[in-house]
């Protein structure tokens, strides 16, 4: 059976729309807070973040690390449950994949 292409994304656009967004926004809501909530703290974190003399002397990579640092911090005060352990395995992967890029660049030097 062929699957014209339109079909295709059709169904793929289906898929990200309408009730399964619907679901999966009230689903990460329940476990990170509102999204309002949770963005006005990131948002004040990465402010504070930029507003320091070392930030424009970070690496994009280092800066990103701390960017979704932020954001994770923000879903763990604004959600249901700040023991939710996803979010801090999260904050420690972000940390290590910052701490292997610098190794790998001193190994270089």
């Amino acid at each position: 059976m062929d699957i014209d292409n339109d079909d295709l994304r059709k169904s793929r656009a289906k898929n990200v729309t309408g009730d399964s967004t619907t679901a999966l926004t009230q689903q990460r809501s329940s476990v990170y807070g509102a999204f309002a909530g949770n963005a006005e703290i990131a948002q004040r974190m990465k402010d504070l973040m930029r507003s320091t003399r070392q930030w424009s002397t970070v690496a994009p990579d280092l800066r990103e690390g701390l960017d979704l640092i932020a954001l994770k911090i923000s879903r763990i005060l604004t959600g249901e449950d700040p023991e939710y352990l996803d979010s801090w395995d999260d904050i420690a992967g972000y940390a290590r994949c910052v701490a292997d890029r610098i190794r790998q660049e001193e190994k270089k030097s």
